[in-house]
């Protein structure tokens, strides 16, 4: 086999997959667990447990 002749940036690959992850998975939910999971309880009649 020779050399392809596709050529690619493979840093810059990574870092658009790593972008469009972030944009279909929010990960803040986890980061910002327990300060959602307050908020919710916060007026609810029915308390969310951890």
């Amino acid at each position: 086999m020779g050399k392809s002749k596709y050529k690619r940036d493979w840093s810059k690959y990574d870092e658009n997959v790593i972008t469009r992850y972030k944009l279909m998975f929010p990960f803040y939910v986890f980061e910002h667990w327990w300060d959602l999971l307050a908020e919710e309880n916060r007026n609810a009649r029915t308390k969310y447990k951890a």
